[in-house]
């Protein structure tokens, strides 16, 4: 069991020193959906307005950074599946977020 959660460090202190960019937007992506679990079940009995704008601010956020990333890396073949992707969550973090608050308003 040791042995595992030493590979799972060793991977991610690799990962974080190989690519720091992309080891920052998968990380703010993972908080992003973190917070939104945590949303998902407790938001009925409690109103936590600061994990819904932290959640959608990571997941924004990471979205822009890929964003501009891909546009000043110009890869050999465009790749607009995981831009696609990222963009698509953010904009049903985004929808989610704002009937959230349309609900609580009536």
């Amino acid at each position: 069991m040791m042995e595992l959660w030493r590979l799972w460090w060793q991977t991610i202190v690799l990962s974080s020193q190989h690519n720091p960019p992309r080891f920052i937007e998968a990380l703010m992506l993972s908080l992003a959906i973190a917070f939104l679990l945590v949303l998902l079940f407790t938001w009925r009995t409690s109103h936590q307005w600061p994990y819904l704008v932290l959640s959608l601010s990571y997941g924004i956020g990471a979205s822009v950074s890929i964003l501009i990333r891909e546009a000043y890396s110009g890869p050999s073949r465009p790749r607009f599946t995981p831009v696609m992707g990222v963009i698509s969550v953010s904009l049903l973090i985004l929808i989610w977020g704002l009937m959230l608050v349309v609900q609580d308003a009536f």
